[in-house]
């Protein structure tokens, strides 16, 4: 993907001035898709959720911003193993990144969306890449 500066700067200012929306969003529809999570983390579990939703969003408005894909990439990578090491399953990072997806794609500027669901879709090959064969 070329980098074009005003393009990427405007897509990451606009993820990075609607994070907070665009990560309640997320969480929102991730607890939709995953009817048990409530029950499972509680409203503890739903408040940190939404922090890491939040975060990742201000690490991929970052990576756009500066052109990096790598990074982002690199990040979801380090996420995946920081959730297996807590237990959890891969489905939690591969379902947050389908809901960051379709968020990205609802809600932002049809260019600023098209470049933020390549990045996240770049970064869900490289974690599926590294993924143990039996994970995949």
């Amino acid at each position: 993907m070329a980098f074009d500066e005003a393009l990427h700067a405007a897509a990451g200012a606009e993820i990075r001035d609607r994070r907070v929306a665009l990560a309640s969003l997320m969480t929102e529809l991730q607890y939709r898709r995953v009817p048990g999570l409530r029950d499972r983390f509680g409203p503890i579990g739903h408040e940190k959720a939404l922090r890491d939703a939040d975060y990742s969003l201000q690490f991929l408005a970052e990576a756009i911003a500066s052109g990096d894909q790598d990074s982002f990439a690199g990040y979801l990578v380090w996420l995946d193993r920081v959730l297996a090491g807590a237990g959890l399953e891969h489905s939690v990072l591969d379902v947050h990144l389908e809901c960051m997806i379709e968020v990205l794609a609802n809600e932002l500027p049809t260019d600023s969306a098209h470049l933020a669901v390549a990045y996240v879709r770049a970064g869900q090959a490289k974690v599926a890449s590294r993924r143990p064969a039996v994970d995949r």
